[in-house]
């Protein structure tokens, strides 16, 4: 059996990021090569396009399930408290910082 074809575990993690890079350059839209923006112009947009997808249109419903999954796990006895609490906390972090930060910034302005 020739082996010269079987990739190491290394060997497709660069070829899967290559292959990754490579499309994320082909979404980006024809009118970002004459954005004056810089040269990650259009990868820019894209990344912040996603971030918002997820945070803010997806993030809430992911946060809330998230912690009523881990609210049902506490009372099944599957973690302590403790692990409840840490686990919360850390979700709302994640999926409400978008909204702690705006919180923060309009009250900052009234000062």
């Amino acid at each position: 059996m020739d082996n010269s074809l079987i990739l190491t575990k290394t060997g497709r993690y660069w070829l899967n990021s290559v292959l990754f890079a490579v499309v994320l350059v082909m979404v980006a839209e024809p009118a970002n090569a004459a954005d004056l923006s810089g040269i990650f112009g259009g990868v820019t947009d894209t990344l912040k396009s996603v971030v918002k997808l997820l945070i803010y249109d997806w993030g809430y419903y992911i946060g809330i399930a998230a912690l009523a999954l881990q609210g049902y796990r506490w009372w099944a006895g599957h973690i302590t408290m403790m692990d409840f609490l840490k686990w919360s906390v850390g979700i709302v972090f994640v999926f409400f910082a978008p909204s702690i930060v705006d919180a923060i910034r309009s009250n900052a302005g009234q000062l």
